[in-house]
């Protein structure tokens, strides 16, 4: 199961389309949906839904990301994983301080940090908590995204206070 080939047409068609939270979970729990289109639309869902974190649990995330692999602007790609660790930043209340969306941009995660409160956090992320990346361009809003699973036990530093 998984290996389906996506044409143009398709993945277009899928990126005009985000799943909502309950129909992203069905499709997840039907064992017939081949890996590759899970994959897919666990990215657009992620990328082009309003703000994944508020809309399902974090350990529901990282359960669906990590059963597809390591995504790579969206194509299942896990020789394009980093293989050290990584700084990267993101802005968000203390509550969300290990969220699943970091940049490796600190002067981004600052301008997120005026427009929206709260701080500044980075951390060195070992390649094992990076499940998936955007790079610059593919989703603009966004810019560079690392969409990591920070351990309850990782050191996040706090940067700066607003």
């Amino acid at each position: 199961m998984g290996a389906m080939m996506l044409t143009r047409d398709r993945i277009l068609a899928e990126r005009r389309a985000p799943l909502t939270v309950d129909e992203l979970r069905e499709q997840f729990d039907d064992k017939s949906t081949p890996t590759t289109l899970l994959a897919l639309r666990l990215y657009v869902t992620w990328t082009m839904g309003p703000q994944p974190l508020r809309l399902a649990p974090v350990d529901e995330w990282c359960g669906w990301f990590r059963r597809v692999g390591y995504l790579h602007n969206g194509i299942r790609a896990g020789f394009l994983r980093p293989d050290e660790p990584r700084r990267l930043y993101r802005a968000a209340t203390t509550d969300f301080a290990r969220g699943m969306s970091w940049t490796r941009f600190p002067e981004l995660a600052a301008r997120y940090r005026r427009e929206r409160g709260g701080y500044v956090y980075a951390v060195d992320a070992d390649p094992s908590w990076v499940l998936a990346r955007q790079t610059p361009g593919m989703v603009p809003q966004y810019g560079d995204e690392w969409v990591l699973e920070v351990p309850a036990d990782a050191v996040v530093d706090r940067l700066d206070r607003t």
